[in-house]
């Protein structure tokens, strides 16, 4: 077999493990639950849907079985490549790591009960389920940081930075200044790994995805500062860019300080960013519109992703890039397909809130 045989075949293999348009056809046509679920279990979902039948019902069942199926084959692509691919691919589950990490958080800012926090977790990540469910099940909020930091969470450089803050959290009583040292703790330690290493489709799309944290950031810091906003007046609105992405500080900081739309999205448009965005940002300064910018950005994002198996090194990394992206989209359209059966939404309306990449 050649190596480009080898390469289609690993791509079908792959994608084998991924609904089809047919798939997505026929789940449009359900109009209640239990058919849906019924549905979903004659696909690959099969067997994730069997066992949360075991223990759910209606729209949980159908929420814990996109859950551990996410979860499953995720994790597969860490069996399935060694050595500095596997160190490489462990950059691209990190991203479960850090929502994981900001679910517990926030869930215990909210005095909320493991049970509530661990169904909301998708084992995905290079932290596997047990651990979660023990960083989730910690009496207070600080004993979850200190077990953080006990186990390196997350990254060995960066454990320390969520009890550095401790202080400032306990003399404000702000959240945030929890989530954003676990933000940059992550975008610290992704920037560090991506400088040592190729600049391939891993290393661009995950700089993309930064790209559009900042972007985004930079706009709710200009509506904040145009509304005064409680807080508006950040001291310095460049810490709460994080590294690793490719637009400049100074665009972002340009885009924060403009006070027309158009100009902010024209400090953005000059950066290193996709056509599409380009597009969308367009969009934006006519209605101003986060909500529909995010969700552009995200969608543009998540098609540059899948295209890599066409695109891409059949052979190299670009297919489980697109595989990952592939799966999180997945799980996003059962759960928006899941929401408008239940919730009586016509098909059409369905549809075009999904992202068929």
């Amino acid at each position: 077999m050649t190596g480009y045989d080898y390469g289609n075949a690993r791509i079908r293999a792959i994608k084998s493990r991924m609904l089809t348009h047919n798939d997505y056809v026929g789940l449009l046509t359900i109009d209640s639950i239990n058919p849906l679920l019924g549905a979903l279990a004659d696909t690959v979902y099969g067997s994730d849907v069997e066992a949360a039948l075991v223990r759910y019902t209606d729209l949980r069942c159908l929420d814990e079985a996109i859950r551990t199926h996410l979860a499953r084959n995720l994790r597969m692509l860490s069996t399935i490549y060694e050595d500095s691919e596997r160190r490489r691919l462990d950059l691209l589950l990190h991203r479960w790591d850090l929502r994981n990490l900001r679910t517990i958080l926030r869930g215990r800012v909210r005095l909320e009960g493991s049970g509530q926090i661990v169904r909301l977790l998708v084992p995905a990540g290079t932290i596997d389920e047990p651990a979660l469910t023990e960083l989730a099940s910690q009496p207070s909020l600080r004993s979850t940081i200190e077990l953080m930091m006990a186990w390196n969470l997350p990254s060995p450089g960066t454990a320390g930075r969520l009890l550095a803050v401790w202080p400032h959290y306990e003399a404000t009583g702000d959240p945030s200044v929890i989530e954003q040292a676990l933000n940059r703790a992550y975008a610290d330690h992704l920037h560090s790994s991506l400088a040592g290493g190729p600049a391939d489709e891993l290393a661009r799309i995950l700089r993309v995805e930064v790209d559009q944290i900042n972007i985004l950031t930079a706009l709710r810091l200009r509506r904040s500062r145009l509304d005064e906003e409680p807080g508006w007046d950040v001291e310095d609105p460049p810490t709460y860019f994080l590294p690793a992405g490719r637009v400049a500080f100074d665009a972002l900081e340009a885009a924060q300080l403009a006070d027309e739309p158009a100009a902010a999205a024209d400090s953005l448009e000059t950066a290193l960013i996709p056509p599409e965005w380009s597009t969308a940002l367009i969009a934006w300064a006519n209605d101003e519109d986060l909500i529909r910018l995010t969700a552009s950005l995200e969608a543009a994002t998540t098609i540059a992703a899948v295209s890599l198996f066409f695109s891409g090194d059949p052979l190299g990394i670009a297919i489980p890039v697109a595989f990952a992206w592939a799966k999180e989209n997945e799980a996003r359209n059962l759960r928006l397909i899941g929401r408008g059966v239940v919730h009586s939404i016509h098909p059409d309306v369905i549809e075009q809130g999904l992202v068929l990449a």
